[in-house]
């Protein structure tokens, strides 16, 4: 198997941030590692953290279904006791991380109705108000995957790689937003076309679309909506 993380996660020395990592990662099975790097599974040695992250990961995965799901929710499943679970909230997000991590960059998190970037910031900010996130899973296909390549290709001279450590595509999104500004004003700022001799105006959709690449910080999953809207 390929070791994708550094040794220790990149944590040094035997401060608290290392003691942490050890009791939630390691001891139960969670990383394992040698030398040349590390590995998370969701697959514990402690059957009742393997039953966790399997409830972590069927909140997941039904929200491909519902279009999205409250981290509410998921809180007051493992931080109740209706199935027996009755967490201490500080090691929530190392779990949600690990179940996370099997997704890729396809899903979406809302802060309120703003795409949110995925930082361990940010999954503290979820630890401490649950109820101002929600996320959704994509049911993710070869087409879409061969699609987000192509833009990615596509856009590639505007592409900051720090931006993929975000999560989702939103370093395609900013990709295409940077691109955008690059442009003269009078194509950012076109509402007609001229063809044959006539002028045409252009369509309210496409105008939408022009006016969120004049945006900085448009998340991924607002490009999407509106070219659903075109189809």
């Amino acid at each position: 198997m390929q070791k994708d993380l550094p040794y220790n996660l990149g944590l040094v020395g035997s401060g608290q941030d290392v003691s942490f990592m050890r009791s939630t990662l390691i001891v139960p099975g969670l990383l394992t590692q040698d030398q040349h790097g590390g590995t998370l599974t969701e697959s514990s040695t402690d059957k009742r953290l393997t039953v966790v992250l399997g409830e972590i990961t069927a909140f997941f995965e039904n929200t491909k279904d519902a279009g999205a799901g409250n981290f509410a929710d998921l809180y007051q499943i493992l931080t109740g006791t209706s199935k027996g679970f009755g967490i201490r909230k500080g090691v929530i997000p190392v779990f949600i991380a690990v179940c996370l991590r099997k997704y890729n960059d396809h899903f979406v998190i809302w802060d309120h109705q703003e795409e949110a970037k995925l930082t361990p910031a940010l999954l503290n900010q979820i630890n401490e108000d649950p109820d101002s996130f929600s996320i959704r899973v994509e049911e993710w296909t070869d087409e879409k995957e061969a699609y987000t390549r192509g833009l990615a290709d596509a856009f590639s001279d505007f592409i900051i790689e720090k931006e993929k450590q975000y999560g989702t595509y939103s370093y395609i999104a900013l990709a295409m937003n940077r691109w955008f500004l690059s442009l003269p004003k009078y194509v950012k700022d076109i509402k007609q076309l001229y063809k044959k001799g006539e002028f045409f105006q252009i369509e309210k959709e496409i105008r939408s679309f022009l006016n969120l690449l004049k945006q900085p910080d448009t998340g991924a999953q607002s490009y999407c909506i509106i070219a659903s809207v075109q189809m």
